[in-house]
């Protein structure tokens, strides 16, 4: 059995001793079988491509398909066209909405998630005044802010990154704190 037969072709028996190669395995065994497939005339022997092989009716078929997700994509999508612009019904002031979401932590008893809302809000004021990345560590955080406002670490570690408040009273005296914290570096 031979792999390549291009060897054997009359363009390819010439170089480097193919039609030796060719007569020695031809002639090695006392019996020779040699297998030539019809060819029909006029056929073209180019090899065929991917899409050759796939039958006429799949083709038909996958246009469909992309039709109908275009239209589907057309008719759940956005309308085409500007945004129209629409007047709110009613316009609420910022202290109107800092309190809300407060009565609301209140409501809830949520003094941690208010404490946290106050300490990111105010490290978040501080940290471009100061120089400070976001991904700086605390201890950091809190010496730069300490030397800026004069204050001692313990006590601006305690407000910037210590424990929940327990009661509401613990929770506005930290608020208070945290606005003096602020004013000092501001003022510094």
């Amino acid at each position: 059995m031979v792999g390549s037969s291009n060897f054997m072709t009359n363009g390819g028996l010439l170089p480097a001793g193919n039609a030796a190669l060719a007569m020695n395995l031809a002639g090695n065994r006392p019996r020779l079988v040699w297998y030539a497939p019809d060819h029909i005339e006029g056929e073209m022997s180019s090899p065929s491509s991917l899409s050759d092989l796939i039958p006429e009716n799949v083709h038909w078929t996958i246009w469909q398909l992309w039709l109908v997700v275009l239209l589907v994509a057309l008719w759940k999508g956005r309308r085409i066209g500007p945004l129209v612009a629409e007047e709110l019904p009613v316009v609420i002031r910022a202290s109107e909405t800092v309190e809300g979401r407060g009565r609301l932590y209140r409501s809830r008893r949520a003094r941690d998630r208010a404490a946290d809302a106050l300490r990111t809000a105010t490290l978040q004021r501080l940290r471009p005044r100061l120089g400070v990345g976001a991904g700086a560590p605390a201890p950091a955080v809190v010496t730069t802010i300490a030397q800026r406002s004069k204050a001692d670490p313990p006590f601006v570690a305690y407000h910037l990154f210590g424990p929940a408040p327990a009661t509401d009273n613990d929770l506005l005296q930290l608020a208070r704190a945290l606005d003096d914290i602020e004013r000092q570096v501001t003022h510094s």
